[in-house]
């Protein structure tokens, strides 16, 4: 069995980060658009996948080509196939020193999960949904508000859309079993992240788990991180905000 964990570079928003855990079974994998981080690479973990912007050109921006990469890497890193779980992490994210990947995943992974993930929830403590992440994002100045009233607009109004049961997650860790149901939700969840105007990717990530499940029967399943297991996990400051 064969696992990998993803990072992303795009531009300069983040420094690399050296892998501080054992896990000396999984692989470590940074994509890149960055080559000077290629050429003058101080690390004993990570590999490179260099992805010159001539080939992302259907992607406009460092953030957005980030997130739609980070989503569906697989058309990018064709070697991903060979794996049977890959955990994304962002820039700023090291999986601390005494964490164990594979335990971690067994228990994310029983009960037939496909998904891990941490879970967004409202800025008041209560049910994250995505009408308040919009207002969090202008709020915090993440995105125009013109992008997010747009993006959210497409969302409420979209006839997949389940507003009752919104799944709400942030991607900034995201774990997931490297099966072909999970590959096409990822797929979807990119078209829809591609189609509308926002750059943050989690408006659009419960409009993708309605439309999937509505599509098909055994619809993605959904595991959310414990607060033990989400502190397994370490998140520095990000440089500066994305070109």
């Amino acid at each position: 069995m064969k696992r990998v964990v993803l990072t992303y570079h795009f531009g300069e928003h983040d420094n690399l980060l050296e892998p501080i855990c054992q896990n000396l079974d999984w692989d470590f994998i940074c994509i890149t658009n960055n080559l000077k981080l290629v050429k003058e690479k101080e690390t004993t973990r990570w590999k490179f996948a260099y992805i010159p912007d001539s080939s992302t050109t259907i992607y406009k921006g460092n953030k957005r080509k980030s997130s739609a990469i980070k989503i569906y890497p697989y058309d990018v890193f064709m070697a991903l196939s060979e794996y049977d779980y890959i955990l994304n992490l962002d820039g700023n994210c090291i999986v601390k020193s005494d964490t164990q990947l594979t335990e971690l995943c067994n228990e994310l992974f029983e009960e037939d999960k496909d998904i891990a993930m941490t879970k967004l929830g409202a800025p008041d403590g209560g049910i994250g949904n995505v009408s308040a992440e919009a207002e969090q994002i202008i709020k915090c100045n993440r995105d125009s508000k013109e992008n997010v009233d747009t993006t959210l607009n497409n969302i409420l109004h979209h006839p997949s859309f389940n507003g009752e049961h919104q799944k709400m997650g942030i991607s900034n860790i995201i774990l997931r079993k490297n099966t072909q149901k999970v590959k096409e939700f990822f797929y979807t969840w990119r078209e829809f992240y591609l189609m509308y105007p926002s750059i943050r990717d989690q408006l659009t990530f419960p409009l993708a788990v309605s439309h999937f499940n509505k599509k098909n029967a055994s619809g993605i399943k959904l595991n959310f991180f414990s607060q033990s297991q989400h502190r397994q996990f370490n998140f520095l400051d990000h440089n500066h905000k994305y070109d």
